[in-house]
């Protein structure tokens, strides 16, 4: 990851996934958003 990079900030959040769209291809692109939906709602309840 780039010196920097956190995502705390909205922006990053969207530069991380257009890392992750360039490098994956469509179906572990989605899947990786749904892990990261998942893991963002089990965080926020526990």
């Amino acid at each position: 990851m780039p010196e920097g990079f956190t995502l705390e900030n909205k922006t990053d959040y969207g530069a991380f996934k257009e890392i992750l769209k360039k490098r994956l291809n469509e179906k572990r692109y989605y899947h990786s958003l749904c892990v990261a939906d998942e893991a963002k709602r089990l965080a926020e309840k526990y």
